[in-house]
């Protein structure tokens, strides 16, 4: 199953910080069950800029990103995948 994930999901279990954590770690348990996970590209520049915001950290920010980058796929769309949809 394919599953595509918003940025707040991805947010809550990085900075633990919301009242939806537990909820939001829970469904990122799927990864580990062999379901495909999917973000936007916008969705990793926006996550990248609230994680060092947040963290004031750039090379943390960096191993974040590339562990976040080890476990979801980045959805590729195109022209041609907007003119479909």
């Amino acid at each position: 199953m394919i599953f595509f994930i918003d940025t707040n999901l991805i947010l809550d279990v990085m900075l633990e910080n919301s009242e939806f954590y537990d909820e939001s770690n829970e469904v990122l348990s799927y990864c580990d069950k062999g379901y495909d996970f999917y973000i936007s590209a916008a969705s990793c520049t926006d996550i990248f800029y609230i994680v060092k915001r947040t963290l004031r950290d750039t090379d943390a920010t960096k191993q974040i990103m590339q562990n976040l980058l080890k476990t979801v796929a980045v959805a590729g769309v195109d022209e041609s995948c907007i003119r479909r949809a």
